[in-house]
């Protein structure tokens, strides 16, 4: 289920742009019953691609430019076991000329299990394009 930054505030996770929340399911695990460390990235990815969609930057057609993951991270605190219900939250971080930070969060209730980081460029022909006034303001992080 997506949740706006509303309905993520009623859950106590204030300051987060867009959410996720489902629970953890036998395929997202390790050997050792523990989410793999694959899932936490599949789930940020799943959920960059629908905040930039509700940011209005995209719809994934073929003249939309491209945003293109160029680092990534993620940052474990502590474990997720089957069936755990969980919120993965996304926002806007630093914002340059051509590229911005997405910052992501999975939480248990409002205990913080995972972040992580991800650096976004965009592209259009193959080539870095400057994200202009309108999208800056859809994403609205803090420039720098």
């Amino acid at each position: 289920m997506i949740l706006a930054s509303g309905d993520l505030s009623t859950r106590g996770l204030d300051g987060w742009a867009l959410g996720w929340a489902d629970s953890v399911r036998f395929a997202e695990l390790d050997p050792l019953g523990h989410v793999n460390n694959v899932a936490y990235l599949s789930w940020y990815e799943a959920l960059r691609a629908r905040h930039l969609m509700h940011c209005g930057l995209t719809a994934f057609r073929p003249e939309d430019p491209q945003f293109v993951v160029v680092a990534l991270d993620a940052t474990y605190k502590a474990e997720m076991k089957l069936h755990d219900d969980y919120v993965v939250t996304t926002r806007c971080g630093k914002l340059g000329n051509t590229s911005f930070t997405m910052e992501y969060a999975c939480f248990r209730g409002e205990a913080e299990m995972a972040g992580g980081t991800a650096t976004v460029v965009m592209v259009r022909g193959g080539r870095p394009e400057r994200l202009n006034e309108e999208q800056r303001a859809a994403l609205g992080g803090a420039t720098g």
